[in-house]
């Protein structure tokens, strides 16, 4: 599964900037069946916070670029040098450089699922991310939050940011209310802007944000299981392991007259280092998944089932069908190298009484 750790944004440096391939960064980009979420809001909002939990929960890949500009800022080149100028004016800086920025640290990103938070923040942005980028997001999470409050946020972090004072904290309000508002109702016309209270406690805030990433965890949960169910048609162990815990436990009491209970999916299938292969007794020629549903118990926790439909390997020529109705139970775990994967913990067969 996709790596869920957050980008720290590693600046390019100007002659990074001056060779990225915007053409190649979003061809890479679409090849990844990427799923793209921006977080908005104005200056103190609790953009940083929220996309931290969504990282931590759903295993997205964090880029700020408000980050990337400071870290390229930081870099002492002269493009560094202009970047820290315009921030400290309470600028912004030019949209084609912001973009290649975001699509440089894009490029580098194994994950598949990117959250963006701070941009496009002007239509100018919006305009250039259209044409060079071209990537749609699946939604905008937009946290909306008086100015009272985001300037109390923003002048008591302490963060030890140029641009945390007083005088330029009114000037980035004004930019968003002029600049970014607008975009924002561009998009409420062509895409999905989900409106969330920023004024809340930050667990409030994310309880809200949470159902909004249901649709791409089913999908996630959907494919990782019929990736799996062919791995175990075709005797692929490397996908067994992939998605398998290794404590992963059956119920499957019609199963060909046997009662498989308590036992790891592996003995059942594989038999590995056994005399007695039942892959020979089990594998099949194909499955076909019907009617599949998957119930989401938590950001980490959730069911998936589906009348699974096999076509036996013994008579292929026949037509002869089998048909189980299937329950698993996935979990995101952490793996060895500290990210969070989804793995099959509980599996449930019987014979499903048609088909």
């Amino acid at each position: 599964m996709a790596s869920s750790t957050t980008t720290r944004n590693k600046a390019a440096g100007p002659q990074d900037l001056e060779t990225i391939s915007s053409a190649a960064a979003t061809s890479e980009a679409q090849s990844k069946n990427l799923k793209l979420v921006f977080v908005t809001g104005g200056p103190g909002s609790g953009k940083g916070t929220q996309c931290n939990k969504i990282v931590e929960h759903f295993g997205f890949e964090h880029l700020s670029a408000g980050e990337l500009l400071r870290a390229e800022q930081n870099s002492d080149g002269e493009i560094g040098k202009m970047i820290k100028g315009l921030i400290n004016e309470g600028k912004l800086v030019p949209s084609e450089m912001t973009v290649k920025l975001i699509l440089n640290a894009m490029s580098k990103c194994s994950n598949n699922k990117i959250l963006i938070d701070g941009f496009p923040r002007n239509d100018e942005n919006r305009e250039v991310w259209d044409r060079v980028a071209g990537l749609k997001p699946e939604f905008i999470i937009f946290i909306t939050s008086s100015e009272e409050v985001m300037q109390n946020r923003l002048l008591s972090r302490n963060e030890g940011r140029d641009d945390d004072n007083l005088e330029t904290i009114r000037k980035r309000f004004k930019l968003f209310n002029e600049q970014t508002l607008p975009v924002i109702k561009h998009y409420e016309s062509i895409a999905a802007v989900q409106k969330i209270n920023g004024m809340q406690s930050v667990e409030d805030v994310f309880a809200e944000i949470r159902p909004l990433f249901n649709p791409i965890l089913q999908e996630e949960l959907l494919q990782a299981t019929a990736d799996l169910l062919t791995g175990l048609d075709t005797g692929n162990y490397k996908a067994y392991k992939r998605y398998c815990h290794p404590a992963l436990s059956i119920f499957e009491p019609d199963s060909q007259g046997q009662l498989v209970e308590g036992m790891d999916l592996r003995k059942f299938k594989f038999n590995v280092g056994s005399v007695t292969d039942r892959l020979t007794l089990t594998q099949r020629l194909r499955s076909t998944v019907v009617t599949p549903k998957v119930s989401i118990l938590g950001a980490e926790v959730a069911l998936v089932s589906y009348t699974r439909v096999l076509k036996l390997h013994s008579h292929p020529d026949d037509g002869d069908v089998e048909a189980y109705n299937e329950t698993g139970v996935w979990q995101r775990l952490k793996s060895d190298d500290g990210c969070k994967n989804w793995k099959l913990v509980h599996y449930h067969r019987s014979v499903a009484p048609t088909i």
